[in-house]
């Protein structure tokens, strides 16, 4: 069974989240005003994509997506795609996104399967935080330093 348009709220959490067990923490990032389509399966969640629409460009994000490992390669997370599709059609929405990890060479392979393709490629920059003096307070949202 798949359940739709679930809302997230963070003050009462949707039901089904409750229902992961293992490893699996969702709650990590969902803003409010996301929504998800879980599958289930005799009242068990075994996969679920999270999405949000973004009214600029007029699409859907997909934020998450995952299946349990016992239930992957049986069509679930397609399943759960093409019931996307549905609720963007729906909407008059005809394009979805989502970012790929580099090394999830699986979701890459699947991606390109159903007929996704790549669109653009997303660089990271990690750098450690520079030393700040006592004298010095960082600006917010600023390249600015004022002295104390």
């Amino acid at each position: 069974m798949i359940r739709v348009n679930l809302t997230y709220d963070a003050d009462n959490p949707v039901y089904f989240y409750e229902s992961w067990i293992g490893d699996i923490y969702i709650d990590e990032g969902l803003g409010s005003g996301s929504k998800v389509v879980a599958a289930m399966l005799d009242g068990k969640a075994i996969g679920f994509i999270t999405y949000t629409y973004y009214e600029e460009g007029h699409y859907y994000w997909i934020g998450h997506g995952f299946v349990l490992k016992e239930y992957r390669r049986k069509g679930v997370y397609k399943t759960m795609l093409e019931e996307l599709w549905k609720i963007a059609h729906e909407n008059k929405i005809i394009r979805i996104q989502n970012s790929v990890n580099i090394r999830n060479i699986p979701m890459q392979t699947f991606s390109k399967s159903v007929g996704r393709r790549p669109i653009y490629i997303m660089y990271e920059d990690i750098r450690p935080l520079p030393e700040i003096s006592s004298k010095e307070t960082v600006v917010q949202c600023s390249n600015e330093k004022t002295t104390s």
